[in-house]
């Protein structure tokens, strides 16, 4: 069953605007709507709403993976023979899209003379002009806006997307829930899915951590979800109480141990990972928290990340 709009938890405005631009093709299957680019950090539902709005006017859902697409002739396949009924297409992650293939999509974005769009597809010496029927639109989804050529920026309308709130996704936890496991809310201990929501830090998170949360009620046979029964799925998954996985702790135990400030290439070493990975992948949360602090000359543990490290510790230690 498609997605919905009503499926979609959180991002009323986002939701509204996308409503308003497709609204030309929910009267008219051949209407051409605005082409698109969802901005937003990962795992908060930019595919997802995308989904949505191909649903709310009837037209199929087509997502590429952009570090795969490396020849446009990917892209031509899809795009020369659109089904009937229109095409939505989703370039996730599209900063990553080589250079190359970004100029070859700005014909497509915009009509020309003859008030039509070309897809340009340019191999060697070889160039093929297909043109592409007015109800294909194009939606670009991304987590770093500055990676994408301004001239294909000013082509599209923006959709940003928030992070979700914490009792958002409580209640995306509870509809994954039902949904795809039929376990309603009357079997759920509201403190399970505040805790569910707690420790997930998107979107994506939850629906993950929901997926395990299911087989170890399989495995166990329990006929409801309780507290203890999130807090034996989480220390599988490993993330404790506070929200922090065994790499955030890693982290935060190196700097604990330091006075000063830490630099990155310090912390790339003690954590045998990319500084790219710790910058982007890891630091994020811990900053958002306030378990760390990043500053020009290094980063820094806090109180609220000394105590975190140490609660953990002490119920380790205690066995809770």
């Amino acid at each position: 069953m498609p997605l919905t709009f009503d499926d979609y938890v959180g991002n009323e405005d986002a939701k509204r605007k996308l409503k308003l631009l497709y609204s030309p093709a929910k009267d008219d299957k051949f209407a051409r709507v605005a082409d698109l680019v969802i901005l937003g950090a990962s795992g908060n539902g930019k595919t997802t709403i995308v989904e949505a709005a191909a649903s709310y006017v009837g037209r199929k859902f087509y997502k590429f993976n952009s570090t795969a697409i490396k020849s446009p002739f990917a892209i031509r396949g899809i795009i020369s023979e659109p089904p009937s009924e229109g095409l939505v297409v989703l370039f996730d992650e599209c900063h990553n899209l080589p250079k190359k293939i970004q100029d070859s999509l700005l014909n497509a974005l915009e009509s020309g003379k003859d008030g039509k769009r070309i897809l340009t597809t340019a191999v060697k010496e070889t160039v093929m002009n297909d043109y592409i029927v007015e109800n294909v639109s194009f939606a670009f989804a991304t987590t770093h806006q500055s990676y994408l050529r301004h001239a294909l920026l000013t082509r599209l309308h923006k959709i940003e997307i928030h992070e979700y709130t914490l009792q958002e996704r409580q209640e995306i936890a509870l509809r994954y829930l039902k949904r795809h496991y039929g376990i309603g809310s009357d079997i759920i201990e509201p403190e399970a899915a505040r805790d569910i929501a707690f420790r997930s830090r998107c979107g994506r998170d939850v629906v993950n951590n929901c997926d395990t949360i299911n087989l170890v009620m399989k495995d166990i046979k329990a006929i409801s979800l309780t507290s203890q029964v999130v807090k034996d799925s989480f220390k599988i998954i490993g993330v404790d109480e506070f929200g922090l996985t065994r790499t955030d702790r890693k982290l935060l135990d190196f700097l604990s141990i330091n006075s000063t400030f830490v630099g990155l290439e310090t912390l790339e070493a003690a954590m045998e990972m990319p500084k790219n990975d710790i910058k982007s992948n890891v630091e994020p949360y811990l900053l958002r928290q306030g378990y760390m602090l990043r500053q020009s000359s290094g980063r820094i543990i806090t109180d609220k990340g000394k105590m975190a490290l140490a609660l953990y510790k002490a119920n380790r230690k205690q066995g809770v």
